[in-house]
């Protein structure tokens, strides 16, 4: 009886160890959880979805996925679709949560995977407006680049980092569309500034909406845009060009605006020689932009005193910057294409100019015409003698010099 207890024994154990070494070892479960980045903006409806939470599972079928932790508490939960939800609307408010932190854990069989995003909050207009329903930029026509700089962000209240942009209706796109616009406008910033002062000229600019009592206005509607390119607010934007008045764009820009002659030669050109400023007529204007000028009328004096006397009273503007230069300096000065602009054919004046020295101290007295022919004529008065010279008996002046 012992035996054959033994036998079976020892088969039983034969047996079992045979049975395990047939098995394979269970393989143990690998978890990923992929922490996407996430968005939503602030104010959102209650239970609104803000993503899917992707999970890869390797060696395991059911997952479970659960929010371990999340700061501020109870802002999101999982629904059963693994997606996140909002769960309390008020904490998505970007001025009180600019994101949310949420921690998840990935359960398959006994084996946990854990990850932590980041939720974005983003902040939307909650308030933005102009204030008020129209506004008015009056602008003197010849204005230069850079005298005139204004922002649409000035005219409106709107809460700090908010982002937003600006557009506009067609009656505004001749000043500020294509190559032959007046203003650069910044959408985004809304400055607007000029981009070619020399388009805004009062008698040559086209394209404004209404005229009248020296001005030209262009009106239109201005729009506040979200980052969704909806309207957020509107007003009417008039701009307007102002008439100076004056007898040419020279006379405009220089004597009504006090534009210096740099600043406006590359506008007019050669159209500046003849032109009156500061008293005087321009002969010559030098590569430092300083200007040669010669008194347009007659100036009469026997003593250098007098002569001082008569050209401070000569100055339409009160300045003593006229005098009687040396010879050399006005030598040529004077052209048989500039001499038309001062004197007529058979037309005589007693002047004054300085002796060839330059000293100041003798002034002889001349006649200033022009012959038949065009030529300038001098003639002496005491000595009774006529030449042709190419140099001006007038007196003139260097001014604006650096």
């Amino acid at each position: 009886m012992r035996k054959i207890t033994a036998l079976a024994l020892l088969l039983s154990m034969f047996l079992y160890q045979c049975d395990s070494e047939d098995k394979e070892p269970v393989p143990v479960p690998e978890i990923t959880i992929t922490a996407p980045t996430l968005s939503i903006d602030e104010n959102p409806e209650q239970g609104a979805v803000i993503g899917t939470i992707p999970v890869d599972v390797v060696n395991g079928t059911d997952v479970t996925l659960a929010i371990t932790s999340q700061t501020p508490a109870d802002a999101v939960s999982l629904n059963a679709n693994n997606e996140l939800v909002v769960n309390d609307a008020s904490i998505f408010d970007f001025e009180v949560n600019e994101s949310i932190s949420v921690t998840l854990e990935a359960t398959v069989d006994e084996v946990t995977e854990s990850a932590t995003l980041n939720i974005a909050i983003n902040n939307l207009a909650d308030y933005v407006g102009f204030n008020s329903d129209s506004h008015t930029y009056t602008i003197k026509e010849n204005t230069l680049s850079g005298e005139f700089e204004e922002t649409l962000s000035d005219l409106l209240t709107a809460e700090q980092g908010l982002n937003y942009s600006f557009d506009y209706d067609e009656n505004l796109s001749p000043l500020l569309k294509g190559d032959a616009r007046v203003f650069d406008f910044n959408n985004l910033t809304g400055l607007l500034e000029f981009w070619n002062s020399g388009n805004w000229d009062f008698e040559e600019i086209t394209g404004f909406t209404s005229e009248g009592d020296g001005l030209k206005t262009w009106s239109d509607t201005i729009y506040i845009l979200d980052v969704e390119g909806e309207v957020l607010d509107q007003m009417t934007l008039n701009i307007q060009i102002e008439d100076v008045e004056g007898e040419n764009e020279f006379d405009e820009r220089v004597n009504h605006q006090g534009q210096t002659i740099s600043q406006i030669r590359n506008l007019i050109g050669s159209d500046i020689y003849g032109q009156t400023y500061k008293g005087g007529r321009i002969i010559r204007v030098n590569a430092d932009y300083s200007v040669v000028l010669v008194a347009p009328e007659k100036i009469e004096a026997g003593t250098y005193s007098e002569l001082v006397e008569a050209v401070e009273s000569y100055s339409n503007d009160g300045n003593d910057e006229w005098y009687i230069p040396p010879t050399a300096e006005y030598r040529g000065g004077l052209t048989y294409r500039i001499a038309p602009l001062f004197i007529s054919v058979g037309q005589h004046e007693t002047i004054v100019t300085s002796k060839e020295n330059g000293e100041h101290e003798l002034f002889l007295r001349y006649y200033l015409g022009k012959s038949s022919s065009g030529a300038i004529v001098i003639s002496h008065a005491q000595f009774g003698i006529s030449a042709n010279f190419p140099f001006i008996s007038r007196p003139i002046s260097l001014v604006d010099k650096p």
